[in-house]
């Protein structure tokens, strides 16, 4: 195994995180979420109807199923964890307006600054805020 102890334990680190944001301090973390200017509406229904997201669909118990949104001005941008054509996952997004209707197509989650920012570039699995504070938690155990 060429995997170093300290990745493993921040591995782990990100995989507990998933199970407490599940369990015991749900409701805490998406106090959270709330904070960080993330909504919870289920749209997963709009998006299912674009054939581009439904053809490459990507279900995560613990990342994106089409439920949270991440509200910059008076739009809101929905992010996705989709399969490209080599079968290889890409994080894009789908802008909302504020009645949640659909606006425009799917772009790539790097396109969107106001997304990315919020984080400081530091961790790349930010698809959904369950995988932004398991990949946070798992950036500050891996570099420390």
């Amino acid at each position: 195994m060429t995997t170093s102890d300290k990745y493993i334990i921040a591995f782990l680190v990100h995989e507990a995180t998933h199970i407490l944001q599940r369990l015991s301090l749900q409701f805490e973390f998406e106090k959270t979420y709330y904070k960080l200017i993330f909504k919870k509406k289920d749209v997963k229904y709009k998006l299912l109807k674009i054939p581009y997201i439904k053809e490459n669909w990507i279900s995560n118990p613990d990342g994106l199923n089409g439920e949270w949104l991440y509200k910059i001005n008076d739009v809101y941008i929905c992010p996705l964890f989709q399969l490209n054509d080599k079968g290889d996952h890409d994080n894009k997004f789908v802008k909302f307006d504020k009645n949640f209707e659909i606006i425009g197509d799917v772009q790539d989650i790097k396109d969107c600054k106001e997304y990315r920012n919020f984080n400081n570039y530091k961790i790349g699995q930010n698809d959904h805020p369950h995988e932004i504070f398991g990949s946070y938690f798992q950036y500050i155990v891996n570099n420390k």
